[in-house]
């Protein structure tokens, strides 16, 4: 279900793209185009920045010791570069690409269950599947729906 929704919303971003692009283009305004073009492109990392700049600024009175601003900037780096790779093709579009794995003769006694976090499916657990499949380890991954659930409604799944 969630990759349903991610899904239309990556393939609605897409079309955004494409379509703002090409009616400003249509209409002679090349440069507002292109301008479009890039805001729709990196309107996701600004959104991060935002949420970061958030994070900054309300790290009073905790436990921890705040985020230097270089551990903040790496931080948001990495979550712009991975973001629209795990949300909008990995979930979307890859969340069956690798299947769970029950082997009979495991070289492990103990497996893996995968339980993902909200908006989220099992696709995001596809690289560490990969890697326990190689290994002969078994692993099962869950897909916790209805989607806005509560919590307690993904305990038989679990």
């Amino acid at each position: 279900m969630v990759a349903r929704l991610q899904q239309f919303l990556a393939l609605a971003w897409l079309v955004a793209v494409l379509a703002s692009a090409t009616a400003l283009m249509w209409f002679g305004a090349t440069t507002w185009a292109w301008a479009a073009l890039v805001l729709l492109l990196v309107g996701q990392a600004l959104f991060l920045a935002a949420g970061f700049l958030v994070l900054a600024a309300v790290q009073e009175n905790t436990p921890t010791p705040p985020p230097s601003v270089a551990q903040l900037v790496r931080a948001w780096w990495g979550e712009t570069l991975w973001a629209p790779r795990v949300f909008s093709w990995q979930q979307p579009f890859r969340s069956n690409a690798q299947t769970d794995s029950v082997p009979v003769q495991s070289t492990t006694q103990r497996g893996v269950v995968f339980v993902h976090g909200f908006f989220c499916n099992r696709g995001i657990w596809n690289p560490w599947m990969a890697r326990l499949r190689a290994a002969g380890s078994p692993f099962i991954a869950v897909n916790l729906e209805p989607v806005f659930g509560s919590i307690g409604e993904y305990l038989p799944v679990i």
